[in-house]
């Protein structure tokens, strides 16, 4: 039996993203899968232009309140590699 890593919720709190693939997806949603959602859930963190607060985590659970639907690239994290923070293998565990 394969046991799989308890998510920390730690790679959405903040949510990294570089301000020229963020201000790209905003521009054009329709461009990036699931961009218009991921667009709507995040919000500039502090002010600064490279993390972001996700609206549909639970800093209190460290947990999506969106998990069953969250968009692909939530899913997938980390691609090609293993999350530093719970060692989930980025497909959805």
């Amino acid at each position: 039996m394969t046991t799989v890593p308890e998510c920390t919720g730690r790679c959405c709190d903040p949510v990294g993203m570089s301000a020229v693939q963020y201000g790209a997806m905003v521009a054009t949603p329709s461009d990036f899968p699931d961009g218009a959602q991921i667009v709507a859930m995040l919000t500039p963190r502090d002010g600064t232009s490279d993390t972001f607060v996700c609206a549909n985590f639970d800093s209190t659970t460290a947990r999506c309140r969106i998990y069953d639907v969250r968009p692909q690239v939530c899913v997938v994290y980390p691609t090609g590699g293993t999350c530093p923070y719970c060692g989930g293998d980025g497909l959805g565990r």
